[in-house]
C-alpha cells in the first residue's frame, strides 16, 4: 500500500503513522501479513518516516521472520550481511541501528 500527498501537506506525517499503525493491527496472524516495501516510506514517528524505534526494531524484523524457514529470513540476511561487510563499509548510521 501507498499512500501520497502532495510535499509539506499539513499534518501528513501524523496521518501516515495512523495509517500504518492500523495496518499493522489489523492484518496479523494468520489472517495476513504486512510486510515494508523497502522503496517506500515506513516506520512513521507522526514526524517522519524511519524514525519510529518499535516499528525499527522490533515489527519490521519480525515480519521478515514469520513464516519464513530459518536460514531463510531475517537473521540470515544480517549474518549475510555480517560476513560480506564485516568492516561495515557500505553502511550508515540509519543502517547500523536498524540492521545491528
Amino acid at each position: 500500500m501507498d499512500v501520497l500527498t502532495i510535499p509539506g501537506t499539513p499534518q501528513s506525517q501524523q496521518f501516515y503513522r495512523e495509517t500504518e499503525q492500523w495496518v499493522l493491527a489489523n492484518y496479523t496472524g494468520s489472517y495476513a501479513a504486512v510486510r515494508a516495501e523497502w522503496s517506500k516510506g515506513w516506520a512513521y514517528s507522526g514526524t517522519a518516516a524511519w524514525s519510529d524505534p518499535t516499528v525499527l526494531g522490533s515489527t519490521i524484523p519480525a515480519a521478515y521472520r514469520a513464516g519464513q524457514p530459518v536460514g531463510d529470513n531475517w537473521d540470515t540476511a544480517l549474518a549475510t550481511l555480517d560476513r560480506y561487510d564485516p568492516a561495515r563499509i557500505y553502511s550508515n548510521t540509519f543502517l547500523d541501528g536498524f540492521l545491528p
